[in-house]
């Protein structure tokens, strides 16, 4: 047996590694999402509800929560809907608390995250700004301990997963009461207990992961085309490479994304035809954006944070540190990609296809993405999470050990930048 195929069985118990090591692993990560928070609560002066960003536009101030902080002359942000559907999570009338919908079936296909903050909040409408916040750093450790456990079976370091779990594009969803934390969680358990072996727990999470956000339905679709075809994609050792799965883990995540799409239409009375901002397409049970010529945005995107950085009156002034820090996470995404895509392509008829075919298809999803989407970095982050949770599942699984070393320390790197940016 190859030492490969040794780490994809995990048959055997992987050297111990120091207790101290497993704790720091998410421990790190926890306490830096929590500065992170803690310093944002202080800039916001202690009020949990502005990570919310619910402007006038859709939000009438006198019948919203009184503890709702509303933004004058501003459209809001995504976190406003998901506070009202934290709200009352079944509720499907375009509007309820005083908050309108934007397109009440697209944004209801999201549904387990607000359904989660209800009940965390016990239906109380004051303790649900907190909620939010704390069902997503508890969302960010999970992470952390599942890429601790997922390097310590493979035998790496495990403190690695304190650089892997902080992902740059989680800045976001934290800071805006977002999905991605949570549903990257679900996503990463279930990837983490199909390595186990354990489908049943695999196929519940994976199907968390539909409900929490559509996009993750990527993932157990291409396995259910991977195990319907069959012979279409040959395989060389099924057993090491997980390929014996039943059929069922992934058939349940997308049977699951399609009844929960037909049975929010049919709640609410309306088919989403355009997404939040009227420039999304929506195909059926996976809301992805519309699609252009591969890495024309991320050309545009990077000519015009140049052209913004030369403009800048100074290279040290916000304007100035945000456009060079856009151009070197830019940089370093354009380098994953096209690392992704090189192990990918290397083993895509071979032991790891499982894993290279997902992680290709997300990658040229997000390659592909309008320009209006890369000219925003709260946009492509947030697009990009599962591509870079399925394609350092990859490096993890390759053996690529210098490039996983690589990926946690850039990462980490870039965190800690957009950490500042947003801070100050």
């Amino acid at each position: 047996m190859s030492a490969s195929d040794h780490h994809l069985q995990q048959t055997e118990t992987p050297a111990r590694t120091p207790s101290r090591q497993k704790r720091l692993a998410w421990l790190i990560p926890i306490l830096a999402w929590a500065m992170f928070i803690a310093g944002l609560a202080i800039r916001f002066g202690g009020d949990f509800s502005k990570f919310i960003i619910a402007g006038d536009q859709f939000c009438d101030r006198a019948s919203t929560p009184a503890n709702l902080h509303v933004y004058n002359d501003f459209a809001g942000y995504d976190g406003q809907f998901y506070y009202r559907m934290s709200l009352a999570p079944f509720n499907f009338a375009p509007i309820a608390h005083g908050i309108r919908m934007d397109d009440i079936c697209y944004r209801s296909q999201r549904w387990l995250y607000p359904l989660i903050v209800y009940c965390a909040s016990l239906g109380h409408e004051r303790a649900v700004p907190a909620m939010m916040i704390l069902v997503d750093i508890t969302a960010v450790g999970i992470i952390a301990l599942l890429f601790s456990r997922l390097l310590e079976s493979h035998q790496y370091p495990p403190l690695w997963a304190a650089g892997l779990s902080l992902y740059p594009g989680l800045l976001i969803s934290l800071s805006r009461d977002l999905t991605e934390a949570v549903a990257a969680a679900f996503l990463l358990g279930g990837c983490y207990f199909f390595c186990l072996k354990r489908y049943k727990t695999s196929s519940a999470l994976l199907l968390c992961a539909v409900f929490t956000r559509e996009t993750a339905a990527l993932l157990p679709g291409i396995w259910c085309a991977q195990k319907i075809a069959g012979r279409m994609i040959p395989i060389t050792d099924k057993q090491s490479t997980g390929a014996d799965f039943p059929f069922y883990l992934a058939a349940i995540p997308v049977l699951g994304a399609m009844v929960s799409h037909v049975a929010v239409i049919h709640a609410s009375g309306s088919m989403s035809v355009h997404g939040a901002a009227g420039e999304n397409e929506t195909i059926p049970f996976v809301g992805f954006y519309i699609l252009s010529f591969p890495f024309s945005g991320i050309y545009a995107s990077l000519s015009n944070s140049v052209h913004d950085l030369l403009q800048a009156e100074r290279f040290f002034s916000k304007q100035g540190l945000f456009c060079a820090i856009n151009i070197i996470q830019l940089a370093a995404m354009t380098l994953f990609f096209g690392f992704t895509a090189w192990i990918a392509m290397w083993n895509i008829r071979g032991r790891l296809s499982l894993w290279a075919l997902p992680a290709l298809a997300y990658l040229t999803l997000n390659v592909c993405l309008m320009d209006y989407v890369w000219n925003d970095p709260s946009a492509y982050l947030r697009s990009a999470t599962e591509a870079y949770l399925l394609g350092s599942l990859l490096a993890l699984m390759a053996a690529e050990r210098r490039a996983l070393m690589t990926i946690s320390l850039l990462t980490s790197i870039n965190w800690l930048c957009w950490c500042v940016i947003m801070l100050i």
